[in-house]
């Protein structure tokens, strides 16, 4: 099924890895199903890795051929991967040069150069990133003052569970900040981080998960200026409110509940809501014409650990590229129990401006069976044989990239979509276990759902992960295993022909 009439779609991810990396995959699919052209806004840090992702997700000649109609605008996106200022302006300077009528330049999959003009190839639709904040405000607010050869639709990315923005931004929150400014006398960012970050023990109920203190939201200390509350997060109800549209990466058979709750918030004003995941490239061995030949390393490693202990021995360990663990005691002490059992891991190593312990350093470089680097091939590494679990902080991506290599996780969330997906894993679809005495902060108050409260000492931290790793290593975690690839085989249909994620794009398209 293709769709009729030509379209034309831009996308502007912000320039971190997480958000930008399943954009990628989807302007590889969406050129797939018609005559579409997307024009990618893309950081340039991250060229280079967008064009290696869509490359993996082509199986054919055809379907290689068509990466053709995906154009490259690379702009500047400063060095702060929590501020998308410099992105933003960069990106309104090559969209104000096009406004008056200027030709601009723009790179093809093969490194050819071409221009690009307003008149010749009006776009129908912009995707924003839901934390380009200031971009869409900019568009929402300017579009219609803009001389345009045809009307132009604001959608957003939404590059996290649904469930999150159920709980956290179904609210427009600038008014109650600014209602704050005016009563107490407090700036406009000091106002939206006490909303946002401030825990009040109040207790939130959704129609997706088990109710939460809110303090639950924020299990570990989060030391993020005031003015990224005021720039970002507290505009996302707003942006929401006023979308013409959504897409996200997440999938519709993920959690069912949040999907059918959010189609109906957006259905109440006839907006669209698109599942569009999941958008994971075929592993290596499935058929993908370009794997991921970064993978060789590690894939070195985890062949040696498997002739040595057998499949699912080995413990993958990823925070993702931006926020790690508060506390460096408590990896640690996760870390040693891990070593002392003699488990296998594979390691990223953390972003620089966290802090791992010198003692954790040194005691991984002395474990024989301890595998880290800066960047880690992941899904290569969930995809083999040898990986057993994932001690992960709960990330969208990287649960939907377990979900869909059948491997179980472990998961200590920090902030955002992590606490929500690791309720859902935990309690709802029973397939992982969350590590609480991990918690920092507030974090460490009473559980709604058990009422117990995490004593958070090191030695508490290492009983429980000792406990998880009986669980998991026994028959109880061989349980979860099963009920996981129950899942991963209804997700993984989700771009088959008449699967979920296809349909809701095609229908999506026809909108336009």
């Amino acid at each position: 099924m293709n769709v009729l009439g030509p379209k034309h779609i831009i996308l502007f991810p912000v320039h971190v890895w997480g958000h930008t990396r399943p954009m990628s995959t989807l302007a590889a699919r969406l050129v797939q199903l018609g005559s579409i052209t997307v024009t990618f806004f893309v950081a340039a840090k991250l060229f280079e890795r967008v064009k290696a992702e869509i490359a993996r997700d082509v199986e054919t000649d055809v379907q290689h051929a068509r990466l053709a109609n995906i154009r490259f605008v690379v702009i500047e996106q400063g060095d702060n991967p929590f501020d998308p200022e410099v992105l933003e302006q960069s990106f309104m300077s090559v969209w104000s040069a096009l406004l008056d009528g200027r030709a601009i330049t723009y790179t093809s999959m093969n490194g050819t150069e071409f221009q690009w003009e307003l008149s010749t190839s009006p776009p129908d639709v912009i995707v924003i990133d839901i934390f380009g904040a200031g971009l869409f405000r900019t568009f929402y607010e300017q579009r219609r003052s803009w001389t345009l050869p045809r009307p132009l639709k604001i959608y957003s990315w939404l590059p996290v569970t649904t469930s999150c923005a159920l709980v956290l931004w179904q609210q427009n929150m600038i008014p109650i900040a600014e209602a704050m400014v005016a009563r107490e006398s407090m700036t406009f960012d000091d106002a939206a981080h006490d909303l946002m970050w401030t825990p009040k023990g109040k207790v939130i109920t959704t129609p997706c998960l088990p109710p939460l203190y809110d303090y639950e939201l924020h299990p570990q200390a989060m030391p993020l200026p005031p003015k990224y509350s005021g720039s970002l997060f507290v505009q996302t109800g707003w942006i929401l409110e006023n979308t013409d549209g959504a897409i996200t990466f997440d999938a519709a058979d993920y959690h069912p509940t949040a999907t059918t709750a959010m189609r109906d918030w957006f259905g109440q004003t006839s907006r669209p809501f698109c599942y569009a995941g999941p958008l994971v490239p075929p592993s290596a061995g499935q058929g993908c014409s370009s794997p991921d030949t970064t993978s060789e390393p590690a894939t070195k490693f985890l062949d040696d650990m498997l002739a040595r202990g057998g499949k699912n021995s080995v413990v993958y360990v990823s925070f993702g590229s931006m926020l790690w663990p508060s506390d460096p005691a408590k990896l640690d002490a996760v870390l040693d129990v891990l070593m002392s059992r003699r488990i296998p891991i594979v390691m990223s190593q953390p972003p620089a401006s966290t802090r791992l312990l010198d003692d954790t350093r040194r005691k991984l470089a002395e474990y024989e069976s301890a595998f880290c680097a800066d960047w880690i091939p992941q899904q290569a590494v969930l995809n083999h044989p040898a990986v057993g679990w994932c001690l992960t902080h709960g990330g969208h991506n990287s649960v939907l990239e377990c979900v869909l290599a059948g491997v179980p996780m472990i998961v200590w969330p920090i902030v955002m979509d992590q606490p929500p997906n690791a309720v859902h894993l935990v309690d709802n679809l029973d397939v992982a276990y969350e590590l609480v005495e991990v918690r920092h902060g507030s974090g460490l108050s009473t559980i709604y759902r058990t009422g117990k409260t995490p004593n958070g000492s090191i030695n508490a931290v290492k009983a429980e992960i000792g406990d998880v790793l009986d669980r998991a290593f026994g028959k109880d975690g061989e349980e979860k295993r099963a009920r996981l690839k129950a899942r991963k085989t209804t997700l993984e249909g989700a771009w088959k022909e008449d699967g979920a994620a296809r349909r809701d794009v095609l229908q999506l398209l026809e909108r336009i």
